[in-house]
């Protein structure tokens, strides 16, 4: 048995295919809740405790791009290869970005 944070308990491979599940499900996956139709409570603390790597990477994936595209001061970069965004500082009087300037400016989000 395995408990989120809410406390229901599921045994650990229900909890590996829900979690699983739905984070093949791109926007479920940003909402994970408990499986128990009567809780609300989220449970984002199973996906680090147990599902793969690869599906902790989309994960991340989805997240990060859901937090760029919602943020008008983030964009990413247009440059063909490049998968960075771009942070626009305070007070820049311009929010377009060109990739022959964008890379002077490059932010990693993941720092």
């Amino acid at each position: 048995m395995h408990a989120a944070a809410c406390g229901n308990p599921f045994r650990k491979k229900c909890w590996k295919g829900y979690v699983g599940t739905t984070i093949n499900d791109v926007p479920g996956c940003l909402v994970l809740r408990c499986p128990d139709p009567s809780c609300h409570a989220v449970c984002h603390d199973m996906i680090n405790s147990l599902v793969s790597n690869e599906s902790k990477e989309k994960y991340s994936r989805y997240l990060l791009r859901t937090f760029v595209e919602s943020n008008h001061k983030i964009k990413w970069c247009p440059a063909l290869g490049y998968e960075n965004a771009i942070d626009f500082e305070v007070g820049s009087e311009s929010y377009n970005v060109c990739a022959e300037d964008a890379h002077s400016d490059q932010v990693d989000l993941e720092e």
